[in-house]
């Protein structure tokens, strides 16, 4: 093994080289400014330094003007995008304040310590800001430009308020979904926008929420009040009974105001007689205990109402006198006495009491109705009102929401002309086609205005496995395919018509029965029909 050797450091080296080379020395000596000159620089290090043993401690307000330097001179672009500099209260870790730098968009200040001089978070959060910024900026909202009253749209309230848009106004639930009208709301509306079908369910939750706020609001009231009845169908073909209370408060500047409250909306799942409207009408003020506050009723002058008006007499409510208490709807009785004023100038049809036709007119309603004239009855001075020949409201209503067809039935002269000849040999004549139709018309307004009789229909038709709707269309003037959509119908319940006509209860009358004609020649116009279009 080779030996190790130790080399030994020459200590006269340096002083050798010194010693060899005297020009440094003679330099020095030989230029006394330059020998003062780094006196001077000697002297100026001693004294900016410390002196051994003690340290000096730069303060937060030094830092701070350092840091305002640093940014006013620095050619470095993150700086741009911050105000000058402030002290922040923030401590770092040495519990040192730290420096903060507000941003100009935002004016989110953003801390960085001092003894850190990168500018990393600065143009992280620059960067950020200013892509935010522009994102608005491109879409902008009203509260953005100074408009005030628009506030932040809150998710949760979205279905509320659209109940309430829905029901203060009565209008449809299907507008909500109606693409027109989705196109002028927020997109925070339409993404929580309740459909239509819960709305309704929304309805009952807020009307059963109140009940009781409402049910103490009456009672307290001290004067009188008066109730209010009126009953319709519902475009869907259900009977509504509503019920609403007038009553006279006191407004905000101190004079008497009349205030119309609906109390409640039942349907009415039976025949529309005077003793179930009673007691329809009896259980809405039992359920808001007001019966002792009932001074009187307001109704139509139909023959139904004047039979629930003795019905709720029996009742004996302490201020109810029944008839004398009984207020008759100007605006109905108006319009009755206008109907038999202008009878006479109207057209008249004549009536054939052995047709189909004078039964179920072209309008598919019923043609053998009183006048007009024969609704009103002029009484002499102080007689009582004995009459009951009002028609009832449901017939009113019948005809005023029955589809209507052609109002003339009769053949033109061009038609005439243009018409072939029949043969007695024809399996479908002018006549034998109008007698269909007229079924098929009385089936449809069966099936429109009687809820009861629709509802056996559709189990019918359920169990029958017909095919959906479980309905049969309404021929109607104003829609040019509605009497092929009759027909369409009318084949495709054809089991259950069959079966739901001869029912006593909820069936049609013979005369409109049908038989196998009458579906041979739905099936016949149909398949016509569908081949030449």
């Amino acid at each position: 093994m080779a030996p190790t050797r130790k080399k030994h450091k020459n200590q006269s080296s340096r002083a050798s080289s010194t010693h060899d080379n005297p020009t440094n020395n003679q330099t020095d000596e030989g230029n006394p400014s330059q020998a003062s000159t780094k006196d001077d620089n000697t002297d100026a290090r001693a004294s900016t330094q410390p002196p051994s043993g003690a340290s000096h401690i730069i303060t937060d307000e030094e830092e701070l003007r350092q840091a305002k330097k640093i940014a006013l001179n620095s050619i470095s672009s993150s700086y741009g995008q911050y105000e000058m500099p402030e002290l922040s209260n923030q401590l770092d870790k040495h519990g040192r304040r730290m420096i903060a730098y507000p941003c100009k968009l935002c004016g989110t200040k953003i801390n960085r310590p001092t003894s850190d001089s990168s500018c990393s978070n600065l143009i992280k959060h620059a960067s950020i800001c200013l892509r935010k910024h522009q994102e608005i900026k491109s879409t902008h909202s009203l509260a953005g430009l100074g408009i005030k009253g628009t506030g932040e749209i809150i998710p949760k309230e979205v279905p509320q308020l659209c109940t309430i848009w829905c029901a203060e106004a009565a209008r449809p639930f299907s507008a909500l979904v109606d693409a027109s009208h989705k196109a002028i709301l927020h997109p925070t509306v339409i993404k929580h926008l309740p459909r239509p079908h819960d709305v309704s369910g929304d309805i009952h939750l807020i009307y059963s929420a109140i009940q009781q706020n409402y049910r103490n609001s009456l009672n307290a009231h001290k004067g009188a009040l008066y109730l209010g009845v009126d009953a319709w169908q519902s475009p869907n073909g259900f009977d509504i009974l509503g019920t609403v209370i007038y009553r006279l408060v006191e407004g905000s500047s101190g004079d008497m105001k009349l205030e119309a409250m609906p109390l409640d909306f039942l349907w009415l799942s039976c025949s529309h007689t005077g003793e179930y409207l009673a007691k329809t009408v009896a259980s809405v003020v039992e359920k808001f205990g007001i019966k002792d506050k009932i001074c009187g009723l307001v109704s139509e002058n139909a023959k139904n109402n004047k039979v629930m008006v003795r019905e709720l007499k029996k009742l004996q409510w302490p201020r109810f006198r029944g008839e004398a208490d009984w207020i008759r709807c100007f605006a109905h009785i108006l319009n009755l006495i206008v109907q038999a004023i202008l009878w006479p100038f109207g057209n008249k049809k004549q009536k054939n009491t052995g047709s189909i036709d004078a039964d179920v007119d072209s309008n598919g309603s019923q043609s053998g109705q009183d006048d007009a004239a024969d609704q009103i009855q002029i009484l002499s001075q102080g007689k009582k009102d004995d009459s009951t020949l009002i028609r009832d409201e449901d017939t009113e209503a019948e005809e005023e929401s029955l589809c209507a067809s052609d109002d003339d039935d009769s053949l033109s002269e061009g038609n005439i002309k243009r018409a072939s000849e029949e043969d007695n040999g024809d399996n479908y004549t002018t006549d034998s086609c109008k007698i269909t139709l007229a079924k098929f018309r009385a089936i449809a307004k069966k099936l429109r205005f009687s809820p009861n009789s629709k509802a056996k229909f559709v189990e019918i038709c359920e169990d029958k496995e017909c095919e959906t709707p479980h309905s049969v269309e309404s021929d109607v003037r104003t829609r040019w395919n509605s009497t092929f959509s009759q027909l369409q119908s009318i084949l495709w319940c054809e089991p259950a018509i069959l079966e739901w006509q001869s029912l006593k209860q909820h069936g049609v009358e013979r005369k409109y029965y049908l038989d196998r004609a009458d579906l041979d020649l739905a099936r016949d116009v149909s398949l016509y029909v569908t081949n030449r279009v």
